[in-house]
């Protein structure tokens, strides 16, 4: 991946969220519906709820929103990949294979990030500024590593899946799906707080993360298909 693929993924990332946004909306109804019901019954500080006030219900609501975020990633994927026709109209939902080793994949980098975060957290005592920084960038690699993953399950490329990802394309995934997301969201959250804290400045923040989320998945499914297409050098 040169610089000229990254210059690709980044304009055809936006030229596809333009394309597609009517397609993107309808998939994004009942997701951001579930999400919606799910912190309006919730109505708790996800620290407060998850160290001390997790009940029943809670936990259930939790399920299903996390569940509607990972199928609706798997929609955007297979929408940028394998056009409009390969999901419903309002996107799929049900359970199925796809979903199950999605979710595993998930989890399992969830774990990963744990067991770094937790050994982080045990030598902090040796150099905190040297060891926060190296768990830092164990944790960005981890989910590069792992995230890059995710358009392949969403539309069952078993081959990409059981291939490592190459350490001379780490830089330029770090620029496209983590450092570039980040500078635009702090422009445009800057310029958001210039409004104050009312209704309008929450409400364009909601519909900044709605945004960035699509561009995410899409730039992450463009980083795939450019792997995909680029022929593995032989040393």
């Amino acid at each position: 991946m040169n610089r000229l693929s990254i210059k690709k993924i980044i304009s055809s990332g936006f030229l596809l969220m333009l394309l597609k946004w009517q397609r993107f909306v309808k998939i994004s109804i009942i997701p951001l519906l579930s999400m919606a019901l799910g912190f309006y019954f919730i109505n708790k500080d996800l620290y407060v709820l998850l160290s001390n006030d997790l009940n029943l219900e809670d936990s259930i609501w939790l399920i299903v929103m996390f569940y509607m975020s990972m199928t609706w990633s798997i929609n955007i994927h297979r929408m940028i990949l394998l056009g409009d026709d390969a999901i419903g109209l309002w996107g799929d939902y049900l359970p199925n294979r796809r979903f199950g080793v999605y979710f595993m994949a998930v989890i399992l980098l969830m774990v990963m990030i744990l067991v770094v975060a937790l050994i982080a957290q045990l030598l902090i005592g040796l150099s905190s500024a040297v060891v926060l920084f190296v768990g830092y960038m164990a944790m960005i690699y981890l989910v590069i590593k792992m995230s890059i993953k995710f358009p392949a399950i969403a539309i069952d490329d078993k081959g990409f899946m059981k291939q490592s990802l190459e350490r001379n394309n780490m830089p330029q995934l770090f620029f496209i799906l983590i450092v570039l997301p980040m500078m635009v969201s702090l422009v445009f959250g800057n310029l958001f707080n210039l409004f104050g804290d009312n209704i309008l400045t929450l409400v364009l923040t909601i519909f900044l993360n709605i945004v960035m989320f699509y561009w995410g998945a899409v730039n992450l499914a463009l980083c795939y298909q450019t792997l995909k297409d680029t022929p593995v050098e032989v040393e």
